[in-house]
């Protein structure tokens, strides 16, 4: 089972720090925040599964919170910066790729996700 809760901030100014998308005005700047909550796996079959992963047996839940920005700063650019795994949590999927069929090698690990990971990206559109 998995549960979400995703928060959109949305801050506008005044006319000079939006942006007109069709008939609806996109503020700048904006802001949002996951928290992705996955229950506990405690229904599996050990030594199953296929190329993505196999089944090692019971995995624990788990709870990740990512935050993130952006700014329009220029007409058709958009400046994001966000952080993954804000508390840096440790954890693994059910299926990890630790637990990947692999010739020669003894699937017995999860492999974890990546702790907590800061990201900045530049998009452009150009016309």
């Amino acid at each position: 089972m998995i549960a979400g809760l995703r928060a959109d901030a949305w801050d506008a100014r005044d006319e000079r720090e939006t942006l007109q998308v069709g008939m609806q005005r996109v503020p700048n700047p904006t802001a949002g925040a996951l928290w992705r909550l996955v229950a506990e796996q405690d229904c599996y079959a050990v030594n199953q599964g296929n190329v993505v992963g196999q089944d090692l047996g019971r995995t624990g839940g788990f709870g990740v919170v990512s935050l993130n920005v952006a700014w329009r700063g220029l007409p058709g650019i958009l400046v994001s910066a966000g952080v993954d795994n804000l508390f840096d949590k440790l954890y693994a999927e059910h299926l990890s790729r630790g637990g990947a069929m692999v010739a020669g090698f003894e699937q017995t690990t999860r492999v974890n996700e990546p702790g907590r990971t800061a990201w900045l990206k530049l998009a452009g559109r150009f016309e």
